[in-house]
């Protein structure tokens, strides 16, 4: 089996398992509706679902890709043994953020992850001016876009960390 399908399903089977914790533990989030809000719970359990769904996804199609692929020559695979590296980078991120999600608050805090994990997941180690133009573009209209659907569509208040000052 080739390395990145052994990745592929190991990285499936984490996304089902961690989705599957994420639901379990959104059932102890104390439920508060405004109104005909739909709860704080809602949208941990919707991520929670579509990473399980996700997962499944990339399960089966790494899964049909491996019973197509079993009646080929096995090809060497060139990486150098680095795919493990935007892995960990990610992993620290997600640790960073969560640190500063607080204290500097959910704009800065998001945006700041974003840009960061985009840097992380392209194969270009240093961006040209665009290209880092168009990132810093997509984080402010994502994390825009989150805050104002959090605070206004769901009344779910965000930290506002040191914007508060």
């Amino acid at each position: 089996m080739k390395k990145q399908m052994r990745n592929d399903f190991i990285s499936a089977g984490i996304a089902i398992a961690f989705g599957i914790f994420v639901y379990i533990m959104s059932g102890s989030i104390v439920v508060k509706r405004k109104g005909g809000d739909i709860g704080s719970a809602f949208l941990p359990q919707l991520i929670a679902g579509i990473m399980i769904g996700l997962g499944i996804l990339l399960f089966i199609s790494t899964f049909l890709k491996l019973r197509r692929e079993t009646s080929q020559a096995p090809k060497e695979e060139k990486d150098g043994g680095k795919e493990w590296i935007p892995t960990l980078l990610s992993f620290a991120n997600i640790i960073v953020y969560v640190l500063i999600f607080k204290p500097v608050g959910f704009i800065i805090s998001t945006f700041i992850f974003l840009v960061a994990q985009m840097w992380i997941m392209s194969p270009v180690r240093k961006p040209s001016l665009k290209q880092a133009g168009i990132w810093v573009l997509i984080a402010v209209i994502t994390t825009l876009a989150i805050y104002f659907l959090f605070t206004k569509a769901f009344s779910m208040p965000l930290p506002k960390g040191i914007l508060s000052l």
